[in-house]
């Protein structure tokens, strides 16, 4: 689980990095908030700007951030917190720059209306499905390869290739291969 708590650092430090956050350092705060909420990275400057980017996409200003929570199914009245960051809403950031370029994601949160956002918001959503299918076909293909391998459990690591593997899904499919085999 998750969770944000004060961070235990000088009030000089924290009180440098109070206040609103604007819309271009919304980007990446919420961008750094993306990458580390699933790690165990939470701490100084770090807890900060995932607070400072909860608190704005809290704020439900931007049409971007509204479209994407849509499209996440997350509710108005919902608050939002590490995890929906980490599961759900990062994934579909992140989606469009795994399997090519990141340009709808960012045009998704930089959009400066409902209308505008909502087209980026459609195609970051068909891009987190597509890598979704290809996390999935991966993860197959390599359970599929290991399974057929009689001396798996003996190798001290595992190595698998195939053709078509999106370099931005494999990372992510290989979790799926340590938590089978523990390596």
């Amino acid at each position: 689980e998750c969770a944000i708590e004060p961070a235990p650092t000088s009030k000089a430090v924290i009180g440098q990095a109070t206040g609103h956050i604007g819309p271009r350092n919304l980007i990446a705060s919420a961008g750094k908030a993306v990458e580390i909420t699933g790690s165990s990275y939470l701490v100084d400057e770090n807890r900060i700007l995932v607070r400072h980017g909860l608190d704005e996409l809290e704020r439900r200003s931007r049409p971007g951030v509204r479209a994407l929570l849509r499209k996440a199914g997350i509710a108005d009245d919902v608050r939002l917190d590490a995890e929906h960051l980490g599961f759900q809403l990062g994934p579909r950031l992140n989606a469009p720059g795994r399997l090519g370029s990141a340009a709808p994601a960012f045009n998704l949160l930089r959009a400066r209306s409902d209308a505008e956002a909502e087209p980026f918001a459609a195609e970051v959503e068909r891009f987190n499905r597509q890598r979704k299918a290809h996390q999935e076909q991966i993860v197959s293909e390599a359970f599929g390869q290991l399974d057929a391998d009689r001396r798996v459990s003996k190798r001290a690591g595992l190595v698998v290739i195939g053709d078509g593997w999106a370099p931005g899904v494999v990372g992510i499919a290989a979790s799926s291969l340590v938590e089978r085999y523990g390596r």
